[in-house]
C-alpha cells in the first residue's frame, strides 16, 4: 500500500465548511435585505422632506429606473426654466432606482399612496422592459463593497450621477417584458392620484436612434404598445416623446444618457413640462 495515498478531508471538515458557507450567505442575505430596505427608507423620506419643504408650491414627481442616474439635469436647472419660462414656482422630486421595476418601488414606497404631487412624470420604458433580478451570489461583490466602506445606510441623492466609460456596443440582451399584471401597481397609484388632480405624463427617455428603431420595430413592439394601452384604458395620461436623433456623443451606451445628452434632453424635457405647468 502507498503510504503517499492522499486520505479525503474527513467529513466534520467538510460539515464545518458547509455551515461557514450558510452562514456567509445567510449574512450577505440579510445585509442585502437590511440595504433594500434602507434604500426604499431613504427614498421615502427624501420625498417626504421634500413635499413638506415645498410648502404650498406645485410638486412634480419624477420616477425611474437608470444605472447611470442620468437621464435629467439637476432638480434646481429644471425648477429654474419652468420659473423662467412660466413665471410659476414648483419643486422637483426625483426618485430612482437602479435596475428596479415600477411595481417594486410602489410596493415598498407607500408613501407615494400619501401624497398629492400636482404632476407625475413616468419614464415609459418602465412599462416595457423588466429590470434585471439578480441572484444573491452576482451581489457579493456589492454587498461586501458597502459592509466594509459603511455604505449600508448610504442616504439617497437624486442628483448623483456615477460616471460611466463609453461603450458603442448594441443593446443584445434585453430582460423580458413586463406583463400588465405587473402594471397593477402603478394603476392603482395613478388612479388614486388622478382623482386627486394629479396629472400623469409618461416620458420615453432617448436611446440611441439604432437601438430606437429596433425597439419599435422588434416583435416586442405589440408588447410595449399593450402595456401602454392597459394604463392609458383607465387612466388619462400625456405621452413625451422627444423623437431626438443624437450621435453616440450623447450616450455613456446606446441605451444611456451621459452628461452631455443629460443637459440636451432636460432642455427639450423642460420645455415640454412647462406647457403644462402654465395649465396648472
Amino acid at each position: 500500500m502507498d503510504n503517499n495515498e492522499e486520505k479525503a478531508p474527513p467529513l466534520w471538515i467538510w460539515l464545518i465548511f458547509f455551515i461557514i458557507v450558510l452562514i456567509v450567505m445567510a449574512v450577505l442575505f440579510y445585509l442585502r435585505t437590511i440595504k433594500k430596505e434602507n434604500d426604499f427608507t431613504q427614498r421615502s423620506y427624501y420625498l417626504q422632506h421634500t413635499i413638506k419643504a415645498a410648502g404650498i408650491k406645485p410638486v412634480v414627481l419624477i420616477l425611474g429606473t437608470s444605472l447611470t442616474r442620468c437621464a435629467y439635469d439637476s432638480s434646481s436647472k429644471i425648477e429654474k426654466f419652468v420659473k423662467d419660462s412660466t413665471g410659476k414656482r414648483l419643486v422637483i422630486a426625483k426618485i430612482w432606482s437602479n435596475g428596479t421595476n415600477l411595481e417594486t418601488i410602489i410596493n415598498h414606497m407607500p408613501v407615494l399612496m400619501e401624497i398629492h404631487p400636482a404632476i407625475l412624470v413616468v419614464e415609459a420604458n418602465m412599462f416595457c422592459y423588466a429590470a434585471e433580478d439578480k441572484h444573491l451570489v452576482d451581489e457579493i461583490p456589492s454587498l461586501l463593497y458597502s459592509l466594509t466602506a459603511e455604505k449600508i445606510y448610504k442616504p439617497y441623492l437624486p442628483e448623483e450621477k456615477p460616471k460611466k466609460p463609453q461603450d458603442n456596443g448594441e443593446i443584445k440582451n434585453r430582460n423580458g417584458i413586463i406583463d400588465t399584471g405587473q402594471l397593477n401597481s402603478f394603476k392603482l397609484l395613478a388612479s388614486s392620484l388622478e382623482k386627486r388632480g394629479t396629472k400623469i405624463i409618461l416620458v420615453n427617455i432617448p436611446i440611441e436612434v439604432s437601438e430606437e428603431i429596433k425597439k419599435w420595430n422588434s416583435p416586442d413592439t405589440l408588447y410595449f404598445k399593450r402595456n401602454i394601452n392597459y394604463i392609458k384604458r383607465d387612466i388619462s395620461v400625456t405621452y413625451f416623446n422627444p423623437e431626438q436623433y443624437w450621435d453616440m456623443s450623447y450616450y455613456y451606451n446606446r441605451g444611456h444618457l451621459n452628461l452631455k445628452g443629460c443637459k440636451a434632453f432636460t432642455k427639450w424635457f423642460c420645455e415640454q413640462l412647462s406647457e403644462q405647468v402654465k395649465i396648472l
